[in-house]
């Protein structure tokens, strides 16, 4: 139908070929009898095309992967962490059962001195 727009505006065309066919008349109504074809092309939206899809799957994989390599490394890293910590009170305490052993055996001594004065003593007093 005539109209006096010198522009035409299509939202939301979906992707494929189109022919736009202009038809242009003058005031007297006299009209052209072959209308003008203009052929367009809408190509598919980026998001719509194999190659980006493609593209988001391997991003996707490549991702998982590289997120469970990360938790991987923290996680060793986390584990000899532990086990260092492990060997260093281990060593500590063994340490502090040989100083204590050490103390045992000292006190033992003292106590076996102590013993023997007290019956040489005991010894004496008798023999007088």
């Amino acid at each position: 139908e005539p109209t006096r727009e010198t522009f035409a505006r299509y939202s939301r065309i979906e992707d494929g070929e189109y022919t736009f066919l202009l038809e242009a008349c003058d005031g007297n109504g006299n009209c052209t009898e072959d209308p003008f074809e203009l052929n367009i092309s809408v190509k598919i939206p980026i998001w719509k095309a194999w190659w980006f899809i493609l593209t988001l799957i391997v991003v996707a994989i490549v991702s998982v992967f590289l997120i469970i390599k990360i938790r991987e490394r923290k996680q060793k890293a986390l584990q000899e962490y532990l086990e260092q910590q492990l060997e260093e009170r281990t060593r500590e305490v063994i340490h502090q059962k040989e100083e204590i052993e050490i103390k045992k055996i000292s006190l033992l001594g003292q106590l076996i001195s102590l013993l023997f004065v007290d019956i040489c003593r005991s010894v004496k007093w008798l023999g007088q």
